[in-house]
């Protein structure tokens, strides 16, 4: 499952969604992942995209537990 906050609110995508695209606020952002884990943080901007089953989501800045990444 990935959750994010976009300009439209905040959403969860589940294997199997429909298509979407929307823009992303600031806000905090978790994936769980299929095969277990988790990725939680904290995305400043960006957009998110879903299609055939894979989620794509570009982001201005995020930060994952404690630690900063731009690009």
């Amino acid at each position: 499952m990935v959750r994010v906050r976009t300009t439209e609110g905040d959403i969860g995508i589940l294997p199997g969604h429909e298509s979407v695209a929307g823009l992303l606020k600031p806000g905090a952002f978790a994936v769980e992942r299929v095969e277990g884990g988790r990725l939680s943080g904290h995305i400043d901007s960006g957009f998110i995209s879903v299609d055939s089953n894979r989620v794509t989501v570009v982001a201005d800045e995020v930060d994952f537990d404690g630690q900063s990444e731009s690009e």
